[in-house]
């Protein structure tokens, strides 16, 4: 297992996610104050850090047991969209469109 520093971990990801403080702490249920308090924490309880992975989409749980050191990469981002479909789609077709779309984002 790695010597690691899970606070500053998170605390990094959390910067990367675009959260406020208030909105990172009111998705795992603790207060802001709190939410400080886990940046500088070397430990954390895994109940904690399975809420934080899910908010953050990213799993935190791989920092204790990737054998080789982690080199940091930004999260993958997430979109998500509705769709109401009549008839038959082009699956081809249809990511062809999306691709397009997240370009121009």
């Amino acid at each position: 297992m790695r010597n690691i520093h899970i606070g500053h971990i998170i605390h990094e990801r959390f910067k990367e996610s675009g959260l406020s403080i208030a909105e990172f702490a009111a998705r795992i249920n603790r207060t802001r104050g709190t939410v400080y308090d886990i940046f500088s924490r070397k430990s954390i309880d895994t109940d904690l850090l399975v809420a934080i992975s899910e908010v953050l989409h990213y799993d935190f749980f791989q920092e204790y047991y990737s054998p080789e050191i982690q080199t940091h990469t930004p999260p993958v981002p997430i979109y998500q969209i509705s769709l109401q479909v009549e008839g038959i789609v082009d699956a081809q077709l249809l990511c062809q469109h999306l691709s397009q779309y997240k370009k121009k984002r």
